[in-house]
């Protein structure tokens, strides 16, 4: 098994391009991403590789919606967390399996192997039915926002999860704004959110509010 990083990766990207290819996805080698255009955005595929000589390795996936993230980093000032790679949507190969535990070590050629196989099977039966149904700005909206009290799988920050649950309301032009703002402003008490914050997030509402998306 190579124990160089890059190698690594570029084992698994020739395992995964006859898959992925077809299906409209280039891989980014700096990101170690796969990603495919969708409307008005991105769904992607990144390979999560950590460790230094054995190495692990997972898949992360998102989808992003460019109006989303690009308004939202405007109102945060947060260049990290919204950044041009950010995504609206993501979630680990983990939490759509359902699965405590979804992580490869790479030991040798036969786990790598193995591992390549395990990776294969899951974006043909989850990882691309999933990714394909996410490619639509509609979906997003719904997967983000269909119980705003309660914690959401297809997000890692759950604050975040509210401003960009409540922008991609306002752009799908579903009609749950103040709703789903009144929801949201609860939820980021809860969650202990700073003033500041929470104030960018009303910010957020009134831009909404007035915006015209004609």
């Amino acid at each position: 098994m190579p124990s160089d990083r890059e190698e690594v990766a570029e084992f698994f990207r020739e395992g995964l391009d006859p898959l992925l290819i077809p299906f409209g996805f280039h891989f980014d080698s700096q990101r170690l991403q796969y990603r495919r255009k969708s409307e008005g955005g991105n769904t992607n595929i990144t390979l999560s590789l950590a460790g230094s000589g054995i190495y692990t390795i997972e898949l992360h996936l998102g989808a992003r919606h460019d109006l989303t993230e690009n308004l939202i980093g405007q109102i945060t000032f947060n260049t990290a967390d919204f950044s041009p790679y950010s995504n609206t949507i993501s979630t680990s190969m983990a939490k759509l399996i359902n699965h405590p535990f979804a992580r490869y070590s790479l030991s040798d050629y036969t786990t790598a192997d193995q591992a390549l196989d395990e990776l294969k099977n899951f974006l043909q039966t989850h990882g691309l039915p999933f990714l394909d149904d996410t490619s639509k700005p509609d979906r997003i909206h719904a997967l983000l926002n269909h119980n705003p009290a309660s914690a959401n799988p297809y997000v890692f920050n759950q604050t975040y999860r509210c401003f960009r649950g409540l922008a991609i309301a306002r752009y799908v032009q579903s009609g749950r704004v103040t709703e789903l703002y009144k929801a949201y402003k609860e939820q980021l008490v809860e969650l202990g959110t700073n003033e500041i914050l929470g104030q960018k997030f009303d910010a957020l509402y009134n831009h909404l509010r007035s915006v015209s998306l004609n």
